[in-house]
């Protein structure tokens, strides 16, 4: 199955997990079983039917630009990574 790694700004909904694994072949497959297990994460990481415009998607350590159509591997490793602007 997929790891998925929680950015440190979501682990209050992941009781504090770093990582977890789910099933899912795609990035919205995972992301749905996430939420499954973990109720609200979802609205945190998309918007609508997309991955929110700040959120950029890693799989297996290189970005993706197809998002939530990116396929997944058993061994996967997916990343999420939240833009910080600031000034």
């Amino acid at each position: 199955m997929p790891t998925i790694w929680i950015p440190t700004p979501l682990r209050d909904l992941t009781q504090g997990k770093q990582s977890i694994t789910v099933y899912g072949f795609t990035v919205r497959a995972a992301i749905e079983n996430l939420e499954s297990q973990f109720p609200g994460i979802k609205e945190r990481l998309c918007e609508g039917d997309k991955i929110r415009p700040n959120i950029s998607v890693f799989v297996d350590g290189m970005i993706t630009h197809l998002k939530m159509r990116e396929r997944l591997k058993e061994t996967s490793e997916v990343h999420f990574v939240i833009a910080i602007s600031g000034g």
